[in-house]
């Protein structure tokens, strides 16, 4: 049986609730961040999940940095 998207509601308050990006950076992303990978060997949808998961921990700077890269690699 197919779950309908009226009963899939998920609680972001919740202790329980899992986040979709992850809790942490992971080493290349840490290294995105801090301009170690030239912006040509990094993959647009890298960007994307890091901005997304910077933008889901409230990360403002991160945020910032990654955004403005993906718009770089995006629309040169």
């Amino acid at each position: 049986m197919k779950k309908s998207a009226w009963f899939s509601f998920k609680n972001k308050d919740s202790p329980d609730y899992v986040s979709s990006y992850g809790d942490t950076y992971t080493d290349r992303q840490l290294a995105i961040l801090n301009n170690e990978i030239p912006l040509y060997e990094i993959r647009p949808n890298e960007l994307s999940i890091l901005y997304k998961k910077a933008k889901q921990k409230n990360d403002v700077d991160s945020y910032e940095i990654a955004i403005q890269m993906y718009a770089e690699k995006t629309k040169p």
